[in-house]
Formats: C-alpha cells, structure tokens, sequence
C-alpha cells in the first residue's frame, strides 16, 4: 500500500525540524595541502578545511586572520605574519617547498570570540573532551543561554618531499619537533615514514605544557574510521595505523573563564595531518 502523499510530506517535515533542531557543533579547521608528497621546487598548494574529521568544507583562505604562519625543513625556519591567498584561487595559498626531506607547515589563526548556544557548546564538549572535570562543566552549562567562547587554534601538516641523490627516507627530527604553537599536537614518531601497521604516538601542548588526561582522536580518511585515545602523564596518545593513506589527528580543550569582560569560556583546537606509507617507508609508497 502507498503511502498518502499528505502523510509522506508530514513525515518529511518532522524530519526536518529534528535535523534543524540538532546542535551545530563548532567547525574544526585542518591545514590540507593539494600532495603530502611534493617534490623539489614544487610550489605547493594549501587549502584550509573547516568543520569535523570525517566531513570538511574548504574555507576561504585565512590570510587576515592568522597570527603566525611558518614552514620548517631542510635545516630552515620560514616565518611569516600571514600568507597571502593566491591571485587565482582566494579559497587557497601557495608556498615553495625547496629542499628535500620531511617539512612542517603550521599556522596560527588570531584568537577569535565567537557566540554559540549552550547546547552546540554541550554537544561539542560531549563528543571531543573527556574526564569527570568536563562532566562538572557540562552539567553547569545552561542549553538556552547564548556563550562567547575565544577559540584558540592551531593547524599544522606534514609533507615529505624525495630525498636527496643517495641518501634513504628515514624518520626526520624535523618531523618530531616541538613548534611552539599555543596549542599544539607534536608526533613522537615520524608518521611520514611509519607504514601501515604502524605504531605511533603523538604529545598535545597548551601554552608550551604538555596535557595528561585529555581526548585526542586520530581520523583514516581511507576508512573513515576514528581513533581515540586519553594521553599519559607525559601528555603522549598512542595509535596504530591500520591503514594508509590521509589521517587527521586533533585534540580539544575548555575551561570556563572568570573576570574576562570578552569571553565566558575558552577552547583549545589542535590539528595535525599526514598522509601515512601504505607500503614501505619513504616516497615509495
């Protein structure tokens, strides 16, 4: 029997209303450059993708909104205040890669204060922060009341251009160094070179700290599939590699702010992706 189309159309309305009605999460923002593996003298083109790991929209590119943007590899530290958007495409930035080995990209937006709901904030701590302290947060939140939250970020990438004549891929210092960002998720072990069936751990920072006890979630972009993992003492996470390819790593935290005229609460967003070896290590994959 069909149904009648007054009742199909009822039924279509009451799902829209309960899908308009599910909070709005705080979009995430993940550095992507066009190839995790440029080669020498390539002019590498990166993009900024605002929203959860496993769906992003491309943004527009952040050139007057960044604190601090730098690339670092082949023995050098390129720093700049901002990078500018590329003549052809404002949705995206270019920059040179011009040695080989492994480098890091990073940036910085200035903080921001922007105003959610108490429900999207709830749902958002729900879903990406853990312990008892954020279950005493969340049970203070009041859903209905409106909440300026300053968002403190950061985005960073790995990408490893080929070696030079004669020399082998192998795990770069680069790959594992402390940045210095505000927040910030810093791989123990070169992922770069770390082939599927890999373990890996990496280490989240705020304001130079290292953080224990915090939610940091490793996303596969081949599977779909998300990690989670509470970090140790020392601030470390540890994940395995199941499978190759792309993978966005990221961790969160919030605190209630007192006295500041400006925001209510604050949160911490620190990003990190890579494209894993799906065979070997190096640029042979």
């Amino acid at each position: 029997m069909n149904a009648h189309p007054h009742r199909l159309a009822a039924i279509a309305l009451i799902a829209a209303v309960i899908f308009s009605a599910r909070a709005a999460e705080p979009p995430v923002t993940y550095l992507t450059p066009e190839t995790f593996k440029p080669a020498i003298g390539q002019t590498l083109t990166l993009r900024v993708n605002s929203g959860t790991p496993q769906r992003t929209d491309v943004a527009p590119w952040p050139e007057d909104q960044l604190r601090y943007f730098f690339v670092r590899g082949g023995g050098m530290q390129h720093n700049r205040p901002t990078l500018q958007a590329s003549e052809r495409d404002r949705n995206a930035a270019e920059f040179p890669i011009s040695h080989p080995g492994a480098s890091v990209i990073a940036l910085e937006p200035k903080p921001a204060v922007v105003q959610m709901s108490g429900e999207e904030l709830k749902s958002f701590l729900l879903r990406n922060v853990a312990g008892a302290e954020r279950d005493a947060r969340v049970a203070a939140l009041n859903e209905k009341a409106t909440v300026r939250v300053r968002r403190i970020e950061s985005a960073t990438a790995l990408v490893r251009a080929p070696e030079a004549a004669g020399e082998q891929a192998g795990p770069s210092s680069i790959a594992m160094s402390k940045l210095g960002l505000r927040v910030e998720l810093r791989s123990m072990i070169d992922p770069t070179v770390s082939p599927a069936g890999s373990d890996w751990a990496v280490r989240a920072y705020i304001d130079g700290s290292s953080k224990s006890n915090v939610q940091v979630q490793a996303t596969s972009l081949a599977d779909g599939k998300t990690q989670t993992a509470l970090t140790d003492r020392s601030g470390a996470a540890r994940f395995h590699f199941g499978v190759g390819g792309s993978w966005r790593v990221e961790f969160h935290q919030a605190q209630p702010l007192e006295n500041d005229s400006q925001a209510d609460w604050v949160l911490y967003s620190g990003t990190l992706t890579f494209e894993v070896p799906t065979k070997g290590a190096g640029n042979d994959a």
